[in-house]
């Protein structure tokens, strides 16, 4: 049942406010607006305020305003740390009116923390702003205020943490990953790959780690079809030195993996983030990522990066005014990224926010904190985007009392189809001092259904496996999503597409024709799985291809601009084979008069052209030439068949 309270809005005055050094951000006065931020623990509160001096022999005050002026009946305040020393309560309103609800003479110190309800007859004018006054002389140490609420009723407040009822009707089983992942050693920030079956994590402490040991190295473990995992293996160099290595990020064709530290070539590290892509013989030397006036003032940071490569969300201390704080980034089209911007103040609190998992959705974001109520320490929140301007989200949900414990619970990751969730957790009972476990995911706390399409990048000439590039674009606006690369010896790639958009892909290598295909994933559809192959078409005369994301209306010939993406491509083919001459080829089903047919086949060559040559290419190096029904790909025999003899060919006339 929802709670009617009205929480602070603005600090209005205040007596004095801690300074901590360290993290000037917290224990100001301005933590004490909003909602409480943590049970009732009685511990020092970063997201709280407390007055700059323990057992002050003068009184302190702090005044808040609200934005809805109203009459009340009650006042709460929660007392976080040091509770009982507030001496009196002052509720006002307009002109100057002012009435004490509260007021005692002698103060106790109290064993916990507490939510103090003062009841009264309701005020006969509208409160906008309360007064409490504290005299902290009598209660040792330091005295903190996290929240202060108005309410017309006499309806108890409950501080609750903010978890989807679905979430606590279901039981999750924590199964830890056993001996193959976990250690007698700490066992940390699990990466799983989108397909699921390669799980990258890091190890401290262990024997086998490049010395010094104590260092953190990267391991692997491959997951069996049965879900049980082989024995982890060291990555060893050169992702792992003898400093702390740790992998954040892999994208969803498995070629590349992204690191925490820059690598130099002395075998030292620096502070920073960097990858490395696959080779024929293991990993390439690690490169540097470069982010637009990146610094990060604390020890430590964490990174997630986006399954499409273009989205890097991180947990940083970049403006010393709070411990880390979400982040986001965007790649360029140079390969460097932007300044992180802020992902707001709804997600990020006076407390250190860290680990962040941006789902494959890439909407769905996963993290830690103990800016809210938990269940004990640092816990696992979710939120979903809600605009493209990355500070807008929903009120981050606790994922609930089986995937979080009465411990520290960080490091979230989840394949693309979001069933199973792996996490770290310090819980009693694991092989060592943190270790790895997997659960199933409750369908309230799943991201959006996403599709993973995988194939292999062929010569069409030969049927030879191809290392390829394989660019994957909206058809709605032709916005490049995302870039992946297929295996250099198997010619296996993988790609992962949110849900709600048609989609082109094709495969791109230095000598070859570009080949398309689309897929198409509703909003309604769940995970789905799709096998497409790619084949490419050595450059040589007589090459032929489909462009088959070429779009038109029935029975028109005028491009659609779902279009103009793959014939861009073939705009830059031709530019840098500046004497190829080609032929572009209409041709259709045998549904209608042949007569029509051949028309309208003459017709949509003729718009492609058109387009080839608003583009720069010079008109006589091109022929546009339509053949109606005469030269079906396969027999008309249904609906697909069709389909696929509706079409526009591109042939190399000469080189």
């Amino acid at each position: 049942m929802a709670q009617d309270f009205q929480w602070a809005s603005k600090v209005i005055a205040f007596s004095s406010e801690f300074d901590y050094k360290k993290y000037p951000g917290q224990y100001r006065a301005n933590q004490v607006l909003g909602e409480p931020s943590t049970f009732s623990l009685n511990k020092a509160n970063p997201c709280a305020w407390a007055p700059s001096k323990k057992n002050n022999e003068e009184s302190d005050f702090i005044e808040v305003g609200f934005a809805i002026p109203q009459k009340v009946q009650q006042v709460v305040v929660h007392e976080s740390f040091n509770p009982g020393s507030i001496s009196r309560i002052i509720v006002k309103g307009e002109k100057g009116v002012e009435q004490t609800v509260y007021e005692v003479d002698s103060l106790i110190a109290l064993s916990s923390a507490r939510l103090l309800s003062v009841k009264f007859a309701p005020t006969t004018f509208k409160v906008n702003a309360v007064r409490i006054e504290m005299q902290t002389k009598y209660i040792d140490g330091f005295n903190q205020i996290d929240a202060i609420a108005i309410a017309n009723h006499h309806e108890p407040y409950e501080i609750r943490i903010n978890v989807n009822p679905e979430v606590e009707k279901q039981v999750v089983t924590m199964e830890s990953l056993g001996g193959a992942v976990n250690s007698s050693t700490a066992d940390l920030s699990p990466v799983i790959s989108p397909n699921g079956k390669t799980l990258y994590f890091t190890r401290q402490n262990h024997p086998e780690n490049i010395a010094p040991i104590e260092a953190q190295d990267v391991w692997m473990s491959q997951v069996r079809e049965d879900g049980t995992f082989e024995p982890a293996q060291n990555v060893k160099a050169p992702v792992n030195n003898s400093f702390n290595n740790s992998v954040f990020g892999i994208t969803p064709d498995g070629q590349k993996i992204f690191l925490l530290n820059q690598y130099n070539k002395d075998g030292t590290s620096t502070p920073g983030i960097s990858f490395t892509q696959k080779q024929i013989d293991g990993w390439a030397f690690p490169e540097n990522i470069e982010i637009d006036s990146f610094q990060n003032h604390g020890p430590f940071g964490e990174y997630c990066i986006s399954n499409s490569g273009k989205i890097l969300v991180m947990a940083i201390m970049l403006d010393k005014q709070g411990t880390k704080d979400l982040h986001v980034s965007f790649r360029k089209e140079d390969g460097t990224w932007t300044e992180p911007k802020s992902l707001g103040n709804r997600l990020n609190t006076a407390a250190s926010e860290i680990s962040p998992f941006l789902a494959s959705d890439e909407k769905t974001l996963y993290y830690s904190t103990s800016g809210f109520p938990t269940y004990g320490g640092s816990d696992i929140f979710v939120t979903r985007r809600l605009d493209d301007t990355w500070e807008n989200w929903t009120q981050p949900e606790n994922l609930g009392p089986y995937l979080n414990s009465k411990e520290f619970d960080a490091y979230y990751t989840l394949p693309a189809k979001g069933d199973y969730v792996y996490l770290v957790s310090y819980r009693e009972g694991g092989l060592g001092e943190s270790d790895i476990y997997r659960a199933s995911v409750p369908e309230v706390l799943r991201p959006e259904a996403v599709a993973l399409v995988r194939g292999t990048v062929r010569n069409q000439k030969t049927n030879e496996p191809l290392a390829a590039s394989i660019a994957y674009y909206a058809l709605s606006s032709g916005k490049e999503i995302g870039l992946a690369q297929s295996d250099p010896v198997t010619g296996k790639y993988e790609i992962v597409l949110p849900a709600g958009e048609k989609y082109g892909f094709s495969a791109k290598r230095e000598q070859f024709l570009p080949v398309s295909s689309e897929f198409e994933l509703p909003k309604t559809a769940g995970y789905q799985e799709k096998e497409v192959d790619l084949y490419l078409v050595p450059i040589e005369k007589g090459a032929k291809i489909v462009i088959n994301n070429v779009y038109f209306d029935t029975d028109k010939y005028e491009l659609r601009k779902e279009s103009f993406v793959e014939l861009d491509q073939l705009v830059a083919i031709m530019k840098k084979y500046s004497s190829m001459q080609i032929e572009i080829s209409g041709h259709t089903d045998d549904v209608g008069e042949a007569a029509y047919n051949l028309t309208l086949s003459k017709n949509r060559a003729a718009s492609v052209m058109r387009y080839l040559t608003g583009k720069g290419i010079q008109e006589q190096r091109i022929k546009a030439q339509g053949y109606g029904e005469e030269t079906p790909l396969v027999p008309n025999t249904d609906a697909d068949s069709r389909q696929t003899n509706r079409r526009v060919e591109f042939t190399v006339q000469s080189l």
